[in-house]
């Protein structure tokens, strides 16, 4: 017996190209419980959830034989009577707009299959609006079985049948050449039938036949229309396998052009994501637009769809101008962009915008956005440094200051908060630049120097007003009184000076200092002494000359000799050494004036403690003779000091008494063993 055979490949395919909807009754997907959900979640009274049904009057239709069908969509809930048509879908095919029906809540819309006849099953969404802005939406899936004539050749007059997916087409009988077509149906991604013939002996054989399937679009993308900027929206991606069953969830992908995608959840044949849009507009693939795109993790059956990106309500207004400043008596003239914004900055429709400077409405040239004006400059000073700029919307309010000024620097003056200030390192003095142009009106510079000979802190201040600029000095710690003066110097070369009294500051003093002493006789020697004094400014009682006086102590190492003529005991002399540590109490008048030298007396009052020893100036049959004595000390003398940073150079001239007599030894001293003091030192204040 002849086998059984198909017609060439090409030719099959063509034929089985034509595959077509077969018996296989529609399948309503399990979408009503995310309906249910979103709907539920925009009703403010919590009643039934509004749910959308889809019902095919024909739930068979086969390619190559119909041409489609009415799809009956009924809404139920209590929003049913108030459901509006929205948008209808079909990954397959073409489905019309939704008409009402005969009662509230009853849709139709035709669907119609394919063109080509390629098995396959198609995904159908109907959306209705309600009141609110909610939409509501259904699902449905129909199975697109393809109708043709399969081609076989076999034994002359053999009885032939072919089998796809359970269901037998045939028997039909062969022509004598052993040619026969059998009519059959198709079902989606059926791809091998078993073809069996029996011949006139009743002999069977059987052979597999290769239908070639073909993958057709299985992936539909629910996504709202529009959404605000930033706000988070529900997404819901349909899709089927090649046989026309639901895909699994975890199978199903989105991807966004812009935004973020999170997935929810999901069931067989459904994922849900939740799409956050982007914060601002024009991202995307167009102006406003962010393209979604929905396929199988594969890649396969790719759905694009776009969500059109819309600004929020109007939260803030924006002025804007096209130059800093209004030059007086100038022809320029500012243009002002006043621009409504969401909590994003993307631009909002406004209309109605009302635009007001220094309170008198201008007139405006109204925008999409908002509104445009032009201010021209003032024809002289008005006073004024600034126009204010009011924007009002409803609602919102919107402030501006346009800066008014004068032309390039002519003149500039330089003042300061205060004349006198005391220099104890922390009190400041704010010294203020004003800046005017050749008619006096206030104008500004693009850059001020400061300078200052005094060694304190110079720190910048926010500006007061347009045109003025301002720093802070605070001087350093001050001995005595003195000018301290401050330079500000414009870019354009043009510059001012102002100058302030500090006064001294200084709440404690110290000095060393290193002289010789001579008693104006035989006794000369060296000096050094260390001092500490307090200026007596803080007791309020002395007034201003509490200003000029200062106490403390001092205390000294002096050294001396003196040589004596010859004596019973001593016929070649005596030679006296007498070390001294005198303590003494301190007190200073500063001479009023601010002189580069600066003037001082001083009195002193104390005691000394002193060694001796007396010695022959030869051989003597008499050894040294050692002592100690002490004596009272009063002196005075007078300080001239220069400044030298940090501090004071001082230069002293001084005479102490003190007169020792007797000492521990029983000799006696007579005679002063101080005398008049020339020293050098140096003070620091603190």
């Amino acid at each position: 017996m002849r086998g059984l055979s198909s017609v060439p490949r090409a030719y099959a395919c063509a034929l089985i190209g034509l595959l077509p909807n077969s018996a296989s009754a529609h399948d309503t997907l399990a979408s009503h419980a995310l309906v249910q959900a979103s709907v539920q979640a925009s009703m403010n009274d919590g009643s039934q959830a509004t749910t959308v049904q889809i019902t095919a009057v024909q739930p068979t239709l086969t390619l190559g034989a119909d041409t489609g069908t009415t799809l009956q969509v009924t809404v139920t809930g209590p929003l049913a009577a108030v459901a509006v048509p929205a948008r209808t879908q079909a990954t397959v095919g073409i489905i019309g707009p939704l008409v009402p029906g005969a009662t509230p809540g009853t849709f139709t819309a035709d669907y119609r299959v394919p063109a080509d006849r390629v098995p396959q099953s198609a995904i159908i969404s109907a959306e209705v609006s309600l009141p609110g802005g909610a939409r509501v939406h259904g699902v449905t899936r129909l199975t697109l079985p393809a109708a043709t004539k399969f081609p076989l050749r076999t034994s002359p007059n053999a009885s032939v049948s072919l089998e796809i997916a359970g269901r037998v087409f045939g028997p039909k009988k062969a022509d004598s050449a052993g040619n026969v077509s059998i009519p059959i149906v198709v079902p989606p991604q059926a791809a091998v039938g078993r073809a069996r013939a029996v011949n006139s002996f009743g002999i069977a054989n059987e052979t597999e036949v290769d239908l070639q399937p073909r993958d057709y679009p299985r992936v539909l993308l629910v996504a709202p229309p529009d959404g605000e900027v930033g706000a988070t929206v529900d997404v819901e991606v349909w899709a089927v396998e090649p046989t026309g069953e639901p895909s699994p969830s975890e199978d199903i992908d989105l991807r966004a052009s812009a935004g973020t995608v999170r997935r929810t959840g999901g069931m067989p044949g459904l994922a849900r994501f939740a799409f956050t849009l982007p914060v601002q507009l024009g991202t995307g693939e167009g102006p406003g637009a962010v393209a979604l795109v929905a396929a199988m993790d594969d890649g396969t059956s790719i759905r694009p769809d776009a969500v059109i990106v819309r600004a929020g309500p109007a939260s803030q207004i924006v002025i804007g101008s096209d130059i800093r400043h209004l030059v007086v008596a100038s022809p320029s003239v500012a243009h002002l962009t006043i621009v409504a914004q969401d909590r994003f900055g993307n631009p909002v429709p406004a209309r109605g915008m009302i635009v007001l400077a220094d309170g008198e409405r201008l007139p405006t040239q109204p925008t999409p956005t908002g509104a445009s004006i032009e201010i021209a400059a003032p024809a002289s000073w008005l006073g004024r440094d600034h126009i204010d700029i009011r924007a009002v919307l409803g609602e919102l309010r919107g402030m501006a200051t346009l800066p008014v000024t004068g032309g390039l620097p002519a003149r500039a003056r330089l003042g300061s908060s205060r004349s006198v200030v005391e220099g104890d390192g922390q009190t400041p003095v704010d010294f203020v630049l004003e800046i005017f142009d050749e008619r006096g009106t206030p104008t500004s510079a693009s850059r001020v120097t400061w300078q200052t000979d005094e060694d304190g802190a110079v720190d910048p201040l926010p500006p007061p007003r347009f045109g003025v600029y301002a720093v802070r000095f605070v001087p350093r710690r001050a001995l005595r009184d003195h000018l301290a003066i401050l330079t500000a110097v414009v870019d354009t070369g043009l510059g001012a000076r102002a100058q302030v009294v500090v006064e001294a500051g200084a709440w404690r003093t110290a000095a060393a200092r290193v002289g010789v002493v001579a008693n104006l006789g035989s006794a000369f020697g060296q000096t050094a002494f260390v001092e500490a004094t307090l200026p007596l400014r803080r007791f309020k009682r002395l007034g201003r000359l509490g200003r000029l006086l200062s106490a403390g102590v001092a205390l000294g190492y002096v050294h001396s000799e003196v040589n004596s003529g010859a004596a019973p005991a001593y016929p070649g002399g005596i030679h006296l050494d007498v070390n001294q540590a005198p303590i003494l109490a301190v007190g200073r008048i500063r001479m009023p004036g601010r002189l580069a030298v600066e003037l001082s007396l001083s009195g002193a009052a104390g005691i000394t403690f002193a060694s001796t020893e007396i010695k022959a100036n030869t051989e003597s049959q008499f050894g040294a003779a050692r002592g100690t004595a002490r004596a009272l000390v009063i002196g005075g003398g007078a300080d001239a000091t220069v400044l030298l940073q940090p501090g004071e150079l001082t230069i002293g001239a001084r005479y102490l008494y003190a007169d020792l007599g007797r000492s521990s030894d029983g000799d006696r001293i007579d005679g002063n063993t101080l005398g008049f003091i020339c020293d050098l030192g140096f003070r620091l204040g603190f």
